[in-house]
C-alpha cells in the first residue's frame, strides 16, 4: 500500500490553468476559448480543456480528454512499448494494485485497509486513469485551496502526424499565476491519440 501511495504522490504534477481568462495559441496563432462540453474536437482542443478543467477542479471533464485505452492493460502495454511514461506508470499501478487484491494490507476498520477498498472501488468502476486523476484533482483542491490560478496555455506540434497510429505529438507550455502574484512556467510533451473522430490524450507527465 505504501508503494501506491508513493505513486500517487509522484504522480501529481503542476500543470496549472483556470476557467476564466487563458489564451491558447498554436503556430502563434490565438484561438479562442474552449467550451468543456466539446473537449476532444481537436489536438489542440484537448490539451487546451484538460489544463483549464484541471485547475477549474472538474474532474467530468478531465477525464473525457484521456483515451479510454488508458484503461485497457493490452493497450497500456502497447503504448508502453511505443516510449508512453503514463502508460508505465499505469502498468506499475496496476501491479500494485493486484498485488494488494491478493494480499490486503491490514484488517477491515484498518486506515490502510479502508483507503485500498476505496482505491479498488474507483479502479473496478472507472479505470486505473481515472482513478489517478481523480487523486490529482483532490490533491490540487487542497494545494490551492479551491481557488483557481491564472494561466496562459501555448501548444506546438513537435513532430509529423503518425498517421498509421493516429498519433499526434505537441509540446505545451504553462505559465502559471497564483494569488501571490508569482509567476511559474511548466514545458510538457503530449501525445494526442485521434480515436473514432475524437481526440483524446494517451501521454503527457502528470
Amino acid at each position: 500500500m505504501k508503494k501506491i501511495l508513493n505513486f500517487l504522490k509522484i504522480s501529481i504534477i503542476c500543470l496549472l490553468c483556470v476557467l476564466i481568462g487563458f489564451v491558447v495559441k498554436s503556430g502563434g496563432t490565438t484561438i479562442s476559448k474552449y467550451m468543456f462540453n466539446s473537449p476532444n474536437l481537436s489536438k489542440e482542443d484537448v490539451i487546451v480543456n484538460y489544463i483549464n478543467a484541471l485547475y477549474s477542479f472538474d474532474a467530468n471533464v478531465v477525464k473525457k480528454c484521456f483515451s479510454p485505452d488508458l484503461n485497457n492493460i493490452n493497450e497500456l502495454q502497447y503504448f508502453k512499448a511505443r516510449g508512453n511514461s503514463l502508460a508505465r506508470e499505469l502498468i506499475e499501478l496496476n501491479s500494485n494494485y493486484e498485488y494488494y487484491k491478493k494480499n490486503p494490507p491490514g484488517e477491515p476498520g484498518d486506515e490502510k485497509y479502508e483507503e485500498f477498498m476505496k482505491m479498488s472501488s474507483i479502479i473496478e468502476s472507472e479505470g486505473l486513469i481515472n482513478y489517478v486523476l481523480d487523486e490529482k484533482i483532490t490533491n490540487l483542491k487542497e494545494l490551492y485551496s479551491n481557488k483557481k490560478p491564472d494561466i496562459d496555455v501555448e501548444t506546438e506540434t513537435t513532430s509529423k502526424y503518425d498517421e498509421k497510429n493516429k498519433l499526434d505529438f505537441l509540446k505545451v507550455r504553462f505559465k502559471l499565476t497564483d494569488d501571490n502574484k508569482e509567476t511559474y512556467v511548466e514545458d510538457r510533451e503530449v501525445v494526442v491519440q485521434k480515436k473514432d473522430g475524437k481526440y483524446y490524450i494517451v501521454d503527457i507527465y502528470i
